[in-house]
């Protein structure tokens, strides 16, 4: 894509068609017609693609770390799949939803400051592409370079079916990703559907992705809750760890208490002993001292 036509990208939503238009037109005077084909070509981005080419423009940063946490996430999820704990996994997810976060809430500061609303439709079609161009592939292009022309569906997560939810439920089944439309890759279809089917697939679309945002959520929530069970359990070990050590220690002062009072007993047996022979020697000694108090009045 030449400079000329990624400008096209950088527009308010409302220059894009007008634009283009005088673009192809001035290519085909200077007699590439060709080049001018293409650019006709090109869909107009829908209103939501449009704010996230304008946050990968102004804020690649962003879009960077949200590709990298996503690639992260379905490295963890080869990793739980394989049998690898799922604390990796659970942190994979936390940092992936952190980053959609990021780019959701400069995607809706674009719109708000265009002038265009964000409810909470928008808003979900915003997820619903962040989260499949996190995924990777041909949107994460797209998005790297500003250029998407529409919404994106998610992936869908194959394989989880088997896997039990880190809360220790089953998982409930998720949707395979449908086929992407012509529109968010910017591709013009061969043939025009009729406006019936072309309403059905749409409402198609928005019910896939309005599943896959609740079945996000609700992944979200059982990680969260299951990070939360585990710092419990972590809380619950220290003090069962620490019961054991302090019933060990009284055992052990126990034990030392009965061992002190089998030798006072000892002792006691001897002091007693000691004592009787005490009281013996001394009933002698009064004996000897009477009969020698006898004689002396004898003697007189």
């Amino acid at each position: 894509m030449s400079a000329s036509e990624d400008h096209l990208y950088e527009l308010p939503v409302a220059d894009f068609t007008a634009a283009r238009n005088e673009l192809a037109a001035q290519l085909r005077r200077a007699g590439d017609r060709e080049a001018a084909e293409a650019v006709k070509r090109l869909s107009k981005p829908s209103l939501t693609a449009w704010a996230l080419n304008q946050v990968s423009r102004a804020r690649p940063e962003l879009v960077a770390v949200l590709l990298e946490t996503g690639a992260t996430l379905a490295l963890a999820q080869r990793g739980l799949l394989a049998g690898a704990a799922p604390g990796q996994f659970h942190d994979a997810v936390r940092a992936e939803r952190e980053a959609v976060n990021q780019v959701l809430r400069a995607a809706t500061g674009v719109l708000e400051a265009s002038g265009h609303s964000a409810g909470k439709a928008t808003v979900d079609r915003l997820e619903a592409s962040l989260h499949a161009s996190a995924a990777g592939g041909e949107a994460a292009d797209l998005l790297r370079a500003g250029r998407l022309a529409g919404d994106v569906d998610p992936p869908g997560f194959d394989g989880f079916e088997a896997f039990g939810s880190p809360g220790g439920a089953p998982v409930i089944p998720l949707l395979k990703r449908s086929p992407a439309s012509p529109a968010a890759s910017g591709a013009r279809p061969a043939a025009r559907e009729s406006g019936q089917e072309e309403t059905k697939r749409a409402e198609q679309r928005a019910e896939a992705r309005r599943a896959v945002s609740e079945l996000r959520r609700q992944l979200s929530a059982l990680t969260e809750e299951a990070a939360r069970a585990e710092s419990q359990a972590a809380v619950a070990r220290q003090e069962a760890l620490k019961a054991e050590h302090a019933v060990d220690a009284a055992r052990r002062a126990l034990d030392e208490a009965h061992q002190r009072a089998r030798q006072a007993q000892t002792i006691r047996g001897r002091l007693e002993e000691a004592l009787t022979q005490a009281r013996a020697e001394l009933d002698r000694a009064n004996a000897d001292l009477r009969a020698a108090e006898a004689r002396l009045l004898d003697a007189k």
